[in-house]
């Protein structure tokens, strides 16, 4: 139920699905993850070694996990369980990078920080532009749902991107653009800064 989509020398992400019913083994994560939740769901959430807990999650939900930890997921709702899953593979930083402030007037809200990372959610309404921004370098980008972005990079150059739901994108090094969404429906976009 785990698919890699992704994988470099600081994350490898997973595209998971649990559906209705079903649950997964159990498996070992060995390092930290964090997971974006794609769709609502209904689970019992089982640490191996302790009592199985219900766990309600929603769309765009973010959540951080310390590894290693051994567990498994019994989706027992009405609808199937969607996540990408981001293990991050590089050992903590001691300090952490230092990670530069969010650019003043963009939709970007911070929805998590600690020690590793710093994931932010960017919305955008239908044809709502964010005006230009720096991505950091080390940032995996992930859709919460499909549509297409036109990016105009700080060189000038414009295109149209296509979006997938859970479909993650990769920034190695620091990139400069404006994003401006081409749909009629909301955009939801979250990155995940590594540090």
């Amino acid at each position: 139920m785990h698919h890699l989509v992704l994988e470099n020398d600081d994350v490898r992400a997973y595209d998971v699905v649990v559906p209705v019913g079903q649950a997964t083994l159990f498996h070992v994560h060995a390092l930290d993850y964090v997971y974006v939740v794609l769709g609502d769901a209904t689970l019992k959430s089982e640490i191996q070694g302790q009592a199985p807990a219900d766990l309600a999650v929603k769309r765009g939900d973010v959540r951080f996990t310390p590894g290693p930890v051994t567990h498994r997921v019994v989706n027992v709702g009405a609808t199937p369980f969607h996540n990408v899953t981001v293990e991050l593979l590089r050992p903590r930083s001691v300090p952490p990078s230092p990670l530069p402030a969010l650019s003043a007037g963009t939709p970007e809200a911070i929805v998590l920080e600690n020690e590793r990372v710093r994931v932010t959610r960017v919305i955008l309404h239908a044809g709502e532009a964010m005006p230009p921004h720096s991505v950091p370098g080390r940032t995996l980008v992930i859709p919460s749902g499909p549509g297409a972005v036109r990016i105009e990079t700080a060189g000038g150059n414009t295109r149209i991107v296509e979006l997938e739901s859970g479909k993650p994108a990769w920034y190695g090094s620091p990139t400069a653009y404006s994003a401006r969404n081409t749909e009629r429906s909301t955009l939801e976009i979250v990155y995940v800064e590594l540090k």
